[in-house]
């Protein structure tokens, strides 16, 4: 009985769109730079390609490079020493970032056309 309870709440989930209490649907188009945006939307769009969650946010990070890259650059001072550098690397954050929104747009259902 309790399988089949188990099975029952699976199925009744199948059929329904978003889930709009976990879906955090980003901005339409990120700003130039705009590391996090970018990470969002495409972890968004490929959160429904099938593969294990680490593996589709390295495709996202990768296809973010350029302004995880950018971002990465942190000010230098007279001599030449970084101000500031981020740590852990914005990359390592970046690929945590990614693995939790194709989690979550998997879990809610999310979809960026």
């Amino acid at each position: 009985m309790k399988r089949l309870g188990a099975i029952l709440l699976l199925l009744a989930g199948c059929g329904r769109g978003p889930d709009e209490h976990i879906c955090n649907t980003p901005a339409e188009r990120p700003a130039v730079g705009d590391w996090e945006g970018c990470v969002h939307r495409w972890a968004y769009r490929l959160a429904s390609v099938e593969g294990a969650v680490p593996v589709i946010a390295k495709a996202v990070v990768a296809g973010c490079a350029d302004a995880v890259e950018a971002a990465e650059l942190a000010p230098v001072d007279r001599d030449g020493m970084p101000i500031g550098k981020p740590s852990p690397p914005l990359s390592e954050k970046a690929l945590g970032m990614g693995m939790f929104y194709v989690a979550q747009a998997r879990a809610g259902r999310c979809a960026i056309p």
